[in-house]
């Protein structure tokens, strides 16, 4: 049986790790709606205005300058 030491040292390394993952996650899907560009299975046309809307709201909060 592991010491109660070492229990809680394992119970932190999982929580460190699950943490690190909410985090990785979160990134990851905000990289994902951040990009440029029409969605891989839209079928409708992609124009500039749409571009420069997305770039204005990028701006706005702070991303694209």
């Amino acid at each position: 049986m592991p010491t109660p030491f070492a229990m809680v040292m394992l119970g932190l390394l999982v929580l460190a790790a699950v943490a690190g993952v909410v985090v990785w996650a979160r990134q990851y899907i905000g990289r994902r709606h951040d990009r440029v560009g029409p969605p891989a299975s839209s079928d409708t046309p992609y124009s500039a205005e749409t571009a420069a809307a997305q770039h204005t709201r990028m701006t706005d909060r702070g991303g694209w300058v």
